[in-house]
């Protein structure tokens, strides 16, 4: 792991927090140094020399045998993290900052730089995703927590693609043996819906009626992306590939574009953007009304934006649209980033590559959230901010466990409702 010195300062405890000690859980402290444990060497007699015919001098043998000095080293320290954390998670000072677990707290990192506690979370626990209001978080542990004090105990349930319902994320949907779950927030009211066809991934569309689902389809072969109602009902066909396996699934928050990967058999890889609202067709009907149809998209009619031979994962995308990054290549293997300009469509430019990490998202517009693997490929790692303007990157901290982008999404501008999507129903 890559010992890194922060760049930002850290701010103290406020008032009204909770002692981390008087609840027993360890303060995080600044990295002290580390003595290199170096044992003495002794450095044994020359042997004769049998092509000379000399041997060591009695001098030489004499004398004490040389010895390596030992050395120190020292890691850079890390600026202290907070004392105090609040026993209930606050609403958010700003649009978007950057979260992070690590001894056994939540945390965030703002614009000036400074760190807060915002919750205690059991050891080990990672941050998995935000409300799209920012009031609300989910943990791995199946905990959720919530501004307004709403939110569930842990229930270690293994949640696959879990997601907030979009926009008020009064609702959680997952994947679980190929069927979509969806519960309240609090837990309450958990049901599977079923759609007709196995699931891997599920998202909201953001105008909060509709779910996106990735599915294996017996119909065309390959993958395909169903669009449903938000009780799984009335699924059709949006998307689907022939001969290829889709992921990554995710939507522009203004509700516009769909982007995902789609691997195939020879393992080609692309990633694909269909634009919603440019596809949609206003038709006149009999009646003489408007009605808006969408036809469903073979892959091949979907743009492509990126390809690559080996593995595209960790697709996220920026909150007005404009800028998306991946990681190409697995932890195993060597994991470089690329980001990709949606105005443009230019070539994919490559972020900090001479790392292995993955993208984590974006803070704002320009500015992307970047995790360096650990040497375990979990979760966790080393977390930099990157100016993608400059690539100029920023070393947030070492050592976390996970973390996540904490954002109040803007507006919707586009929606599935009142859309007719045609040809398959």
């Amino acid at each position: 792991m890559i010992a890194l010195a922060v760049v930002v300062a850290a701010c103290g405890g406020s008032g009204g927090g909770l002692d981390l000690e008087e609840l027993g859980v360890e303060e995080s402290t600044t990295t002290e140094a580390v003595v290199a444990d170096t044992a003495q060497t002794t450095v044994p007699e020359p042997a004769d020399d049998a092509e000379s015919g000399t041997t060591p001098s009695d001098d030489t043998s004499d004398q004490a045998d040389p010895v390596e000095e030992p050395t120190t080293t020292t890691e850079p320290e890390q600026a202290p993290l907070p004392e105090l954390c609040d026993r209930e998670l606050a609403s958010p000072l700003v649009p978007s900052s950057l979260t992070f677990t690590v001894d056994s707290g939540l945390f965030s990192v703002g614009f000036d730089g400074e760190f807060e506690c915002l919750l205690i979370v059991p050891d080990g626990v990672e941050v998995v995703t935000w409300g799209a209001q920012a009031d609300k978080v989910l943990f791995s542990d199946g905990a959720i927590s919530t501004v307004e004090g709403s939110g569930k105990l842990a229930d270690d349930l293994v949640r696959i693609s879990p997601e907030f319902s979009r926009p008020t994320g009064f609702n959680v949907v997952w994947v679980d043996g190929g069927m979509i779950v969806k519960s309240a927030s609090n837990g309450d009211r958990r049901r599977s819906l079923d759609i007709g066809v196995p699931v891997s991934e599920v998202v909201y569309h953001p105008d909060g009626n509709h779910l996106l689902a990735v599915t294996s389809d017996p119909t065309f072969g390959g993958s395909s992306v169903y669009v449903t109602d938000n009780e799984g009902q009335n699924a059709s066909v949006l998307a689907f590939a022939d001969d290829a396996v889709i992921s990554d699934l995710t939507v522009t928050p203004d509700g516009t574009m769909v982007l995902f990967v789609a691997t195939h058999a020879d393992g080609i890889r692309h990633v694909h953007r269909l634009d919603l609202a440019a596809a949609t067709e206003e038709v006149i009907n009999e009646a003489g009304s408007v009605e808006l149809w969408l036809q469903p998209s073979a892959e091949a009619q979907v743009e492509t934006l990126y390809e690559s031979g080996q593995a595209l994962t960790h697709l996220v995308v920026n909150s007005d649209g404009t800028r998306a990054a991946l990681a190409v290549g697995t932890c195993e293997t060597g994991s470089s980033i690329e980001w990709l300009d949606l105005l443009s469509e230019g070539y994919g430019i490559s972020v900090l590559p001479a790392m292995s990490l993955r993208p984590v998202g974006f803070v704002t517009e320009s500015s992307l959230a970047v995790m360096a693997y650990d040497d375990s490929c979990s979760n966790g790692g080393d977390l930099y901010l990157v100016d993608l303007d400059t690539g100029e990157p920023t070393p947030i901290r070492a050592g976390v466990d996970s973390a996540a982008i904490r954002r109040i999404d803007p507006s919707t501008l586009y929606s599935l409702v009142d859309v007719f999507i045609t040809g398959f129903a």
